[in-house]
């Protein structure tokens, strides 16, 4: 795969990620219609492949797999909250401490006290905060979007200065690590020339996690808009620009 947004040439930007999304997640009640355009997506066949019509329990599932220290859940047709940040968002010093502070803890307990330090470290703003400068939110928030009914369904997001939230459900043949690889490879170019900048602009790890029921996903997207709100960003979730709760304004 080439580093560009999934070998297009053009930039993902324009009203075809204006589209309206739906919040009920596929494999969470009733299977309903995806949403699929009648306008196909301009960027080739590969767009276009179909998908199956096996139900997700009875499909093939590909392994999980593991990137750095961090497991990934490979499973289409569920619900996935994910995570991913800057290169520079995390000091490595402070990563090198709270590994000391944590290898007393089962390697349960250490997981779960380490991504309660990162979201906290995340919205402290360490490092450059690139995504504050509003072209580079908006082309994360486009490229997000631009495969939204086709490869995937996009339930919430938010980008923040640092870091981006989604919530997503991918569909089958659209591996995890092939669609995080065409969101950061084609934004970090995009902003790399915006900034007039070489080198890694997103960190290559990071953290996602398998929404378990109803009750889970509502209280992920609740956590996803509200998070500009508690890293005292805006007052109301609706207020930021970058996250899916805009659109309710």
């Amino acid at each position: 795969m080439t580093d560009s947004f999934l070998d297009s040439p053009d930039p993902p930007l324009g009203p075809r990620a204006l589209r309206p999304h739906s919040s009920i997640p596929p494999s969470l009640g009733p299977r309903a219609p995806r949403p699929h355009s009648s306008i196909p997506p301009p960027l080739g066949p590969r767009a276009l492949r179909p998908h199956s019509s096996i139900p997700s329990s009875e499909a093939p599932r590909p392994p999980d797999h593991n990137r750095g220290y961090l497991p990934h859940w490979e499973a289409w047709e569920h619900p996935q909250s994910i995570t991913f940040r800057l290169a520079d968002s995390l000091p490595h010093d402070l990563l090198a401490r709270w590994e000391e502070e944590l290898a007393r803890l089962t390697q349960s307990a250490r997981d779960l006290e380490r991504r309660k330090k990162i979201d906290a470290a995340l919205d402290a703003n360490h490092g450059a905060c690139h995504l504050r400068i509003s072209e580079n939110a908006r082309a994360v928030v486009d490229t997000l979007l631009f495969f939204d009914g086709f490869r995937y369904q996009m339930h919430a997001w938010c980008v923040m200065p640092t870091h981006v939230h989604v919530l997503v459900t991918r569909f089958q043949g659209n591996t995890l690590s092939q669609v995080l690889h065409s969101w950061k490879s084609y934004t970090g170019k995009v902003a790399n020339r915006l900034l007039g900048q070489t080198g890694r602009f997103w960190q290559e790890e990071y953290f996602d996690r398998r929404i378990r029921d109803e009750t889970h996903f509502w209280i992920a997207k609740r956590y996803i808009e509200e998070n500009p709100v508690k890293a005292g960003l805006c007052h109301r979730p609706e207020d930021w620009m970058f996250g899916s709760a805009a659109r309710q304004r």
